[in-house]
């Protein structure tokens, strides 16, 4: 019988440019001792400052990767927290990232979190939520594991340089020989109180094609019409061959805010899974 369970630890801020995991991994074990499910991994900020895109975390099972290295925080997972009165996802800073498929944890291991800080420090709750399984539980040859990558593109602080951010290869990308199951894109902005986090939305376009040509954003489109305002995402369902990747094209108009200083950052992260033979 699987039985629920939630496995909870916070990760004090580290270093400016240093990283930092559990002083005590135990909290992140399954305590019975048996193989369990992954389901949900939640975050929440529970000291320091900043906002979610300078905070990255890696998660990894042994030596299996489940993040592509650090992924910003706030391009992982469902914001859980709404808008704050100056229009960005800072504080109360809630999310979650319900993995595509459940992550098999064997029995004596644990998904390993880490974060890194990148130009501001703080602390963060990582919990999981899963199913504990029983003793007897089979751990299958062939187990499909979760991956997230991202494009983070450099922020912005001057409204009237308007300029195009391009990803690279190795970020929208499959590392792997084996074909990457695409589940969503999720693509997050965050704009700080000197601009309006609404029109940024329309006023940062998108294109994306793949590796080999392939379109998927024709088009200059509003980044907020290619991921929902409320999903931060897009459902695709699609595959990604070995060693392939997207491109994204980001295009500013913020010159057409007529605003002063201030600061905005996109970022995009691809979401899937991937086949791993354990033997």
């Amino acid at each position: 019988m699987n039985s629920p369970i939630l496995l909870s630890g916070v990760i004090t801020p580290p270093g400016i440019g240093a990283t930092q995991g559990l002083a005590d991994s135990s909290l992140m074990q399954n305590p019975f001792n048996t193989p369990m499910w992954i389901d949900e991994v939640r975050m929440r900020r529970v000291s320091g400052s900043g906002n979610s895109l300078d905070t990255h975390l890696k998660l990894t099972l042994g030596r299996i990767p489940v993040t592509h290295g650090f992924v910003p925080v706030g391009a992982l997972g469902k914001r859980l927290a709404g808008f704050t009165s100056n229009g960005d996802f800072d504080d109360p800073l809630y999310l979650t990232w319900r993995l595509p498929r459940p992550l098999l944890i064997p029995a004596g291991e644990y998904l390993v979190p880490m974060l890194y800080a990148a130009s501001s420090a703080s602390g963060w709750r990582i919990s999981y939520a899963g199913r504990s399984l029983p003793k007897e539980f089979a751990i299958p040859p062939i187990v499909q594991v979760p991956y997230a990558t991202p494009f983070v593109a450099a922020t912005r602080v001057d409204p009237t340089d308007d300029t195009t951010q391009v990803s690279h290869e190795t970020d929208l990308v499959n590392v792997f020989d084996v074909p990457l199951f695409v589940q969503r894109f999720v693509g997050r902005l965050l704009v700080d109180s000197a601009w309006n986090a609404y029109a940024s939305r329309e006023l940062l376009m998108l294109r994306m094609y793949d590796s080999i040509g392939k379109i998927l954003v024709r088009d200059e489109t509003p980044f907020g019409h290619v991921f929902s305002e409320l999903e931060d995402s897009w459902t695709v369902h699609t595959q990604l061959a070995p060693k392939g990747f997207y491109t994204a094209t980001l295009l500013e108009n913020y010159s057409l805010l007529a605003r002063g200083a201030g600061a905005v950052q996109a970022a995009i992260t691809l979401v899937g899974h991937r086949e791993v033979d354990l033997r």
